[in-house]
C-alpha cells in the first residue's frame, strides 16, 4: 500500500503547499496538529463528497474508487493515527459537531 510509505517529513510538506495557496492564515487551528490540519481540510473538500454519516476512510475509499484521486497524505494520516488507537479520527470534525447539536433545544 503506498500510504504506509508516506513519512511525516511528506505529510508536513503536503501541509505546506495547502497553505502556500491561501490568501490568508487559517484561524482557530492554533492548538492543532498537522494530521488533524489535513484531515480537517479533507472533509470540508467537497470534491471527494459529503463527509456527513461516513468514516472518513470509507469517504476516502469511495472517492479513490469513483476516480476522484483524493489526496494519498490523508489515508497515510488515516493510518499513522489508527496505529496510535485513536478511534475518533475517523468521524469528520463537521458531524461530531452536528451529533453534539440536540434537536428540539
Amino acid at each position: 500500500i503506498r500510504a504506509a510509505e508516506v513519512t511525516d517529513a511528506h505529510i508536513n510538506e503536503y501541509w505546506k503547499e495547502i497553505e502556500a495557496e491561501r490568501k490568508a492564515p487559517r484561524v482557530h487551528q492554533e492548538g492543532l496538529s498537522v494530521h488533524e490540519k489535513v484531515l480537517r481540510c479533507f472533509d470540508v473538500s467537497s470534491q471527494y463528497g459529503p463527509c456527513i454519516g461516513i468514516d472518513r476512510t470509507k469517504r476516502w475509499q469511495r472517492a479513490e474508487r469513483l476516480g476522484l484521486n483524493p489526496p494519498i497524505e490523508v489515508l497515510a494520516v488515516l493510518m499513522k493515527e489508527h496505529k496510535k488507537s485513536s478511534d475518533e479520527v475517523e468521524t469528520a470534525q463537521m458531524d461530531s459537531i452536528l451529533s453534539s447539536i440536540a434537536v428540539g433545544s
